[in-house]
């Protein structure tokens, strides 16, 4: 892959607030792409390449542990 084709893929910005995050496996569940994991009782993205980022990980915890950049809390396109 040449050097401008690499400025063209975005790589995702997730985060889970681990004091948030209790563990419960809903957004794993809910991940269209089966990117995420449990480890260590707390949410983890494995292939962050692979990401949708669709919000559907977001909506899903109830705990609102989960952001992904340039998503709101509902997991819409902030404008």
């Amino acid at each position: 892959m040449n050097a401008q084709n690499q400025e063209k893929i975005k790589k995702t910005v997730f985060s889970v607030d681990e004091a948030l995050c209790t563990g419960c496996g809903k957004c794993v569940k809910a991940c269209p792409m089966l990117i995420l994991k449990i480890k260590e009782k707390k949410c983890i993205m494995v292939k962050e390449f692979m990401c949708l980022e669709c919000g559907t990980c977001m909506r899903k915890c109830l705990e609102k542990a989960i952001m992904i950049e340039g998503l709101d809390i509902m997991g819409t396109i902030e404008e």
